[in-house]
C-alpha cells in the first residue's frame, strides 16, 4: 500500500521533468523518449511475461527499463550484480552479441573499443575507464553510499550525461556530446 502513495508523491514532485520537458539537446530528448519513456510492448516482454509478472510493479518497471537499455547499447559486455541473475533471461534477450558477467565490485573492462554496460547496486571502486557509448546504471539511488559514488561519478569529466530517475541512475559516456545532468520523472 505504501508503494502507490510514494508513487504518487514522487509523480507529482517531478512533474514538471515529465517525457522530456525542458531537454534542449536533440539526443538527450530522443533518448528519453525512445529509450527511457517507451511503453510499447517489445518483443521480448511476452516471451519473459512469467519472469516480469512474479515481480512487484516497481522491479518489473525497472527490468524492462534495464532490457531496453541493453537492446540501445548493444554492449559487448555487460556487468550485473549476483543480486540480478534472476533477470539474466531477460537482459540477454535485450542484446543477442553481449557477454554477461556477475561483479562484485572489482570490474575490469575488456582492452577493446566495443562499448559495455555495467549495472551496480553498490559504489564502484575505482569507477573504470570506458569507451564511447558506454553506460553505468545504478540502482538504489537512493542509498546513501551510492548516492554519495553517484555524485562523484558525475563530477568526473569521461560522464558527460546523466539521468537521475530518482530510484536509478544513468550515465551515458559520450565524449563528443556537453556535460548535461537531467532530472526524469520515471
Amino acid at each position: 500500500m505504501i508503494y502507490p502513495i510514494q508513487r504518487a508523491y514522487l509523480w507529482l514532485r517531478r512533474f514538471t521533468h515529465l517525457r522530456g520537458n525542458g531537454i534542449h539537446s536533440p539526443f538527450a530528448y530522443n533518448f528519453v523518449c525512445e529509450v527511457i519513456n517507451n511503453n510499447q510492448t517489445y518483443y521480448t516482454y511476452l516471451d519473459h511475461a512469467p519472469l516480469l509478472k512474479s515481480l512487484s510493479l516497481r522491479n518489473r518497471k525497472q527490468a524492462k527499463l534495464l532490457f531496453r537499455l541493453i537492446n540501445y547499447v548493444q554492449p559487448a559486455t555487460t556487468y550485473i550484480p549476483p543480486t540480478l541473475s534472476h533477470l539474466l533471461p531477460l537482459l540477454q534477450a535485450g542484446s543477442t552479441k553481449t557477454h554477461i558477467q556477475f561483479h562484485d565490485q572489482k570490474i575490469t573492462p575488456p582492452v577493446s573499443t566495443d562499448p559495455i554496460v555495467i549495472i551496480t547496486q553498490q559504489p564502484l571502486d575505482p569507477v573504470p575507464s570506458l569507451t564511447d557509448g558506454s553506460m553505468i546504471i545504478y540502482l538504489n539511488l537512493r542509498h546513501k553510499a551510492t548516492k554519495c559514488q553517484w555524485k562523484k561519478v558525475i563530477s568526473q569529466p569521461c560522464a558527460t550525461l546523466d539521468f537521475d530517475l530518482y530510484h536509478l541512475g544513468i550515465i551515458l559516456i559520450t565524449p563528443n556530446l556537453h556535460k548535461q545532468h537531467y532530472i526524469i520523472n520515471f
